[in-house]
């Protein structure tokens, strides 16, 4: 996946999810589970990871995970609490 559309796709997600602001994400290809068709392109994910300090002072691990085209087209966004 080319860097540029990583860099878009992380802008876009520091503007959501500002507490993952500035962190380098993780980028791998998505494999195709072997029943299932095959898809005319392949998906990508990118993960942010960042300890976020939570109530009391504890630390809780936030991850924001994406699933992309090739293109940077967005098609899917989940976040841990």
């Amino acid at each position: 996946m080319h860097p540029e559309i990583v860099e878009e796709i992380s802008e876009k997600i520091y503007r959501k999810f500002p507490e993952v602001a500035g962190v380098k994400p993780k980028v791998r290809k998505q494999p195709v589970p072997k029943d299932a068709p095959k898809p005319k392109e392949p998906t990508y994910l990118i993960t942010f990871n960042k300890d976020i300090s939570g109530p009391g002072g504890r630390t809780i691990p936030r991850w924001v995970r994406v699933a992309v085209t090739p293109r940077g087209r967005i098609i899917k966004t989940t976040t841990s609490r």
